[in-house]
């Protein structure tokens, strides 16, 4: 993805940052005593490995690449039954 479509890209996600719940930690940070700079940077890391563009400059989308194995994503299944003890 090329500039500018990629910037655009960027703010829409953060805008949009993982629905109601990471929005209410995102602006709430000061008030949960978290670092802001670690929530965005854990937020935005799983947005450079899955369009393999680094928003740091020294970091190779090839060296991403590297990183996507070691990540494993589980949707839990709501349909499910709860198994009976």
């Amino acid at each position: 993805m090329k500039e500018p479509n990629y910037s655009a890209l960027r703010d829409l996600i953060r805008a949009n940052s993982g629905g109601q719940v990471l929005s209410t930690i995102r602006d709430n940070q000061e008030h949960l005593e978290l670092d802001p700079r670690v929530f965005d940077l854990v937020f935005e890391s799983f947005w450079d490995l899955y369009t393999f563009k680094s928003s740091v400059p020294d970091i190779n989308p090839k060296k991403l690449l590297t990183w996507i194995n070691k990540i494993k994503l589980i949707v839990n299944d709501s349909n499910r039954e709860e198994p009976s003890e």
